[in-house]
């Protein structure tokens, strides 16, 4: 009986291990993506590293992904002309980071990443995806500070960073993508003041024009910029336009000045 009993576990073991081999996705695969017929292989091979860099078999929804060979049919996938076109994946339990390969569907036009367990710095090559318009990575853990490749993106019209761990100062070159109608940086850790080059950006909305739900086209709050003295001051082009688009942003900072955030890193 206990012989039957170490047969039955080990046939149990074994049924199971073969099991997994049967069932396991082909991401690790690499002639996986010869089989992918309406993208390019290079496309298949960045959104296979995407999925495995933000742990895809724990996402809520992964149908289709690594075992479809239409890209078409993956969850949150659109494509287009034979190019990816949008990545949408919003509230999926992404965990992980973006990897380097997401610069390689330069046909992407929307990424939609919002309210997952992202986290690292963003990857340089996001310089890449130079047709993007919407660049939606709010409520993730974010961290680092905003790569200027970032702001090479002139045909954005919807950036959304808020609520991640986004550090440093904002650079002068977001005056750059001046297509913005939305830009929220709120609820980061970033520095300094805006820079004067958030005066090119006069496409963004206005307060309250942002719809549905009466909201504005430029947030900042909830950072740590040291908003001067009698602010805003008369004549001063950036005050004046701060006080336009994002009337009560001063009311909504914990002043840290940048020599404190990297002094003690020079005295290491």
């Amino acid at each position: 009986m206990k012989r039957f009993y170490r047969i039955s576990a080990f046939l149990f073991i074994l049924l199971f291990a073969l099991n997994g081999t049967v069932i396991a996705r082909p991401a690790l695969q690499t002639d996986f993506c010869q089989t992918v017929t309406d993208i390019p292989r290079a496309e298949c091979e960045a959104l296979a590293a995407f999925y495995i860099s933000t742990g895809g078999d724990g996402w809520n929804v992964n149908i289709g992904w690594l075992t479809d060979t239409e890209a078409a049919s993956w969850y949150g996938v659109q494509v287009v002309d034979n190019r990816v076109a949008r990545l949408t994946l919003a509230n999926n339990n992404l965990q992980g980071s973006l990897p380097p390969e997401i610069g390689t569907l330069s046909g992407l036009t929307e990424i939609v990443l919002s309210r997952n367990q992202l986290s690292g710095s963003l990857p340089s090559a996001i310089g890449g995806l130079n047709q993007l318009t919407i660049l939606d990575l709010s409520s993730n853990d974010f961290s680092g500070g905003l790569p200027p490749e970032l702001f090479t993106l002139t045909s954005l019209q919807y950036l959304y960073l808020d609520h991640n761990q986004f550090s440093g100062v904002i650079p002068a070159a977001i005056g750059n993508l001046t297509a913005l109608n939305v830009l929220w940086l709120n609820d980061n850790h970033l520095l300094g003041f805006p820079p004067a080059g958030l005066t090119n950006l006069t496409a963004l909305f206005n307060p309250g024009s942002l719809q549905p739900g009466n909201l504005d086209g430029l947030d900042l709050n909830e950072n740590r910029f040291c908003v001067p003295d009698g602010y805003p001051v008369p004549g001063n082009p950036l005050h004046q336009f701060l006080s336009q688009k994002d009337p009560d942003f001063h009311l909504h900072q914990t002043c840290t000045p940048i020599f404190e955030v990297f002094l003690p890193m020079i005295r290491r």
